[in-house]
């Protein structure tokens, strides 16, 4: 294994441990001001250990498992996988903070940072020093000790800058960066982050009683800076497709380029996990962001959600809107795709006989809802969605068209041929129930047990994937609605009362509902754990909490997004951690994601390109050899192979270069080609080039050349001008 392989594992096993998403803001006093980007965790306390979830952690079934798995992970020959799971056994239960003070390019793809990595290990110093110990040792990593002011350190140099770890009292820190531990043990209150006005700015509003988790990023500050690295990748600065230029671009059509700064918290609130998240950015919100910055959801709006809904999610969302967002931003990353779209909707629309825009989605009203409830067919099956409707006559008289269009396409209106025809095309069907007239498909096949479903009743579009759930949507006026359920309204009450999108999850319905299927799957699959894990004794059946024991620890969740004129803040509220908890953590870590793959990304598709040119040169070389096989001599140039039919056209252009190769009536090439075709003036032979790309494609820094002997090499620019030179006289 390579030194720097065995660094990065050393590096990755000790930040993993961090959460990745919303941490607490513990270990601020210890941390330096001016963090670009922040991360803690508090730790087990009181208030962790009474909770929801910290109470369903401590169940004996979920202590035997891990005991298996720690069992398992103690029998593997080499223990550095048993002293990383001590290491994260003693980090998670104390509490820790991860702050990214700097970034700036480095040398290749590896950018250079300052970062620092602080755990209060208390009473369990000396278990995680041992096994951290070992685990270097293990991994034949060599630090060299060092002093820091007045402490003990060891130092390793990485690509990243130099590596110290140590310990000051019980704080362990791993700090990444020049001078970036001398920074953070000469930290004191006055110029700690907890200090920092920024900081405290970030999380006003955010913070609260019994924090657990939390987060902060100063985007105003670390966009630039990832920017600017980006573009010194490949050539970004001089080349806008390439580098920090492209991604920039992909941002800002998506709406992120405006973001200043995150900020989150989550805090144990009456045994519950409320988390409060806000993005700071200007309205309008634009691209990917528009999609949370609706109008606010009424009580109008959630009144066909049914009182056993398991699942709702409402929003108020513009079908136009949308697509009209989803062109800017097409055409603001790639111009021309807007045109792209707008033709092949076109083709659709001519297909179809109707305007999608004027006649489909102008007369969508802009409140979407999604539902499901035992009493509509169950969790899963029982689900609809249905979308407010501006006139119900004129989008009855657009799907009609569209149906018929179906009907004399699959031949649905010869029923003497419908019934002949085994296996052939679904059929439209239509299914009555008072006034609720419901269309459907059927026939579908054996791999598709299902009946698409949709009707418009009510000032409403519903749509399901059975024809019964449709109409269980569609009559529920007996039904008592979900925003009279007390429990609900309790829940609704923890979050914004004005969201622009809303989802409620029964997490205790929803494992009642599955309980049977972890039933079954657990009684089969503990055997087959103890097989892969090559235990001696099964796990054993019971050890799968009986059903009470796992809802007392469960509680209905909620999460609320709702915008205003300077952000957006994305709230929720239940017993365990929800998905929507991290949307904000997505938007605003897309810079910090971009700026570490955009290197390699960027490397890895010029070698692309580079390897796709090569194949372009070899192609050409076997075209000539076809060539000079039938005439006895070479080409006189690259167009006559085109033309014989020996390459395509599309041939002489580089995908490195990106440009399109325009062609006659005829499809002869009459541009510029990305490949240069030497006719020599006696029968070559010897290490001569026999056609090269241009290397301006490059940079001039080199090229790729296609060589007499039909080889393809890369030549750096000096090396390709003495062999061109060469290779022009003979």
């Amino acid at each position: 294994m390579k030194t720097y392989a065995k660094i990065l594992i050393v590096i990755v096993c000790l930040t993993a441990v961090v959460p990745a998403v919303q941490a607490e803001a513990p270990l601020a006093e210890r941390l330096p001001a001016g963090s670009l980007a922040y991360v803690g965790w508090a730790g087990r306390s009181l208030p962790f250990d009474g909770s929801n979830l910290g109470q369903l952690l401590q169940e004996p079934a979920l202590g035997k498992m891990l005991a298996t798995l720690k069992k398992s992970i103690d029998e593997i020959p080499d223990k550095t996988p048993a002293h990383l799971w001590e290491i994260a056994g003693v980090a998670w239960q104390h509490p820790m903070a991860f702050s990214l003070m700097d970034i700036s390019p480095g040398q290749g793809d590896i950018p250079m940072v300052s970062a620092v990595l602080l755990m209060d290990l208390g009473k369990d110093k000396a278990v995680f020093a041992k096994n951290l110990d070992a685990v270097i040792t293990n991994s034949g990593v060599r630090f060299t000790p060092a002093t820091v002011g007045q402490t003990n350190c060891r130092v390793l140099k990485t690509p990243l800058g130099p590596l110290t770890i140590g310990y000051k009292g019980n704080m362990f820190f791993l700090t990444v960066g020049e001078q970036t531990a001398q920074k953070l043990l000469a930290v004191k209150a006055a110029s700690s982050l907890k200090a920092d006005k920024a900081f405290i700015a970030r999380r006003k509003g955010i913070a609260g009683d019994d924090e657990q988790m939390a987060f902060s990023i100063d985007l105003a500050k670390l966009s630039p800076l990832i920017t600017k690295m980006m573009n010194l990748v490949d050539g970004g600065a001089k080349n806008n497709g390439a580098g920090g230029g492209k991604v920039t671009k992909i941002i800002n059509a998506l709406g992120l380029g405006k973001i200043t700064s995150a900020s989150g918290s989550t805090r144990i609130v009456d045994k519950g996990l409320h988390s409060r998240s806000r993005i700071v950015t200007p309205a309008p919100h634009r691209g990917v962001l528009s999609l949370l910055a609706g109008g606010a959801l009424t009580d109008a709006d959630l009144a066909d959600a049914p009182d056993d809904a398991i699942l709702l999610c409402a929003s108020k969302l513009s079908a136009a809107a949308v697509y009209a967002e989803i062109l800017s931003v097409a055409s603001k990353i790639e111009p021309g795709t807007e045109n792209t779209i707008l033709k092949g909707v076109a083709q659709v629309e001519k297909e179809l006989g109707i305007s999608i825009t004027k006649d489909i989605l102008a007369n969508l009203g802009d409140t979407w809802t999604l539902t499901s409830a035992s009493s509509l067919g169950g969790f899963g099956t029982g689900t609809v969605l249905s979308v407010s409707v501006k006139d119900s006559a004129k989008l009855s008289a657009a799907i009609g068209k569209v149906e018929a269009v179906f009907r004399e396409k699959t031949g649905a209106n010869d029923r003497t041929a419908r019934r002949s025809r085994r296996g052939g095309p679904p059929t439209l069907e239509v299914m009555k129930s008072g006034k609720v007239e419901v269309h459907y498909l059927q026939g579908l096949g054996r791999d598709m047990p299902i009946a698409p479903a949709w009707a418009i009743s009510k000032g409403k579009l519903y749509f399901a994937m059975w024809p019964q759930v449709v109409v269980a949507a569609a009559e529920n006026g007996a039904r008592k609605p979900l925003i009279r359920n007390a429990a609900f309204l309790k829940l609704r009450s923890s979050i914004s009362s004005k969201p622009a999108t809303l989802t409620y999850i029964n997490t205790p319905s929803i494992v009642r509902s599955f309980y049977n299927f972890a039933l079954l799957g657990w009684t089969v699959g503990s055997k087959e754990l103890a097989r892969e894990l090559r235990l001696d004794t099964y796990p054993k059946v019971d050890w799968l909490p009986t059903l009470p024991k796992i809802e007392k620890h469960l509680s209905p969740e909620i999460s609320a997004v709702s915008a205003d004129a300077t952000g957006i803040t994305i709230e929720s509220y239940g017993s365990l951690p929800l998905v929507s908890n991290y949307i904000s953590s997505t938007l605003t870590t897309a810079p910090i994601t971009a700026a570490i793959l955009v290197p390699a990304v960027q490397r890895a598709q010029v070698q692309a390109k580079r390897a796709s040119s090569k194949a372009n040169l070899r192609g050409i070389g076997q075209a000539i050899a076809m060539y000079q096989a039938e005439n006895r001599n070479a080409p006189p140039g690259l167009v006559v192979l085109v033309e014989r039919g020996l390459i395509w056209s599309g041939a002489l252009v580089s995908p490195v270069s990106g440009r399109r190769m325009p062609t006659d009536n005829k499809g002869l090439p009459i541009g510029k080609s990305d490949y240069v075709y030497i006719v020599h003036k006696s029968r070559a032979a010897g290490n001569l080039i026999r056609c090269y790309e241009l290397p301006a494609n490059y940079d001039n820094k080199g090229t790729s050349a296609l060589m007499v002997d039909g080889s393809v090499r890369w030549l750096d620019m000096a090396t390709f001008k003495a062999m061109l030179a060469k290779s022009i006289a003979q």
